[in-house]
C-alpha cells in the first residue's frame, strides 16, 4: 500500500522540521559566535569552495541526465534536486553509497514510470 498525497506530504513537513529542529540544537551548541568567528576566518573562500561544488554538482547532474531517454519527463532543475537528495542521504546515512541511489531511483519513479 502506497501512501497517499496529504500523508506523504505529513511525512516530508515532518522531517523538514526534525531537520530544522536538529539544525538549531547544533547551532545552539556550538554557539552563535563561534559559528561567526569561524565563517569570518574562512573568509571568501567559503563562497570559491561552495561555487565549485556547485559546478561540479552541475556537471554531474548534467551527465545524468545524459543517462536518461532524451524523452523522459524530468527536467533539470528537478534532476539536480532529486541528485543532491541522493548525496545527502549518501553522506549523512550509514548506508554506504547504496541508500541515496534508492532514494533517486524512488524519487524518480514517478516521472519515469511506463
Amino acid at each position: 500500500m502506497t501512501p497517499g498525497p496529504r500523508s506523504a506530504r505529513a511525512v516530508q513537513l515532518a522531517l523538514a522540521g526534525g531537520g530544522l529542529v536538529l539544525f538549531a540544537a547544533l547551532v545552539h551548541g556550538v554557539g552563535v559566535e563561534r559559528l561567526a568567528e569561524d565563517l569570518r576566518r574562512f573568509g571568501w573562500a567559503l563562497l570559491g569552495v561552495v561555487a565549485f561544488e556547485l559546478v561540479i554538482d552541475a556537471c554531474n547532474t548534467a551527465a545524468w541526465r545524459k543517462t536518461l531517454p532524451p524523452a523522459a519527463p524530468v527536467g533539470y532543475p528537478l534532476l539536480f534536486c532529486v541528485r543532491q537528495a541522493g548525496v545527502a542521504i549518501n553522506q549523512l546515512t550509514p548506508t554506504a553509497t547504496v541508500g541515496g541511489e534508492v532514494a533517486k531511483a524512488i524519487l524518480l519513479r514517478p516521472r519515469l514510470a511506463t
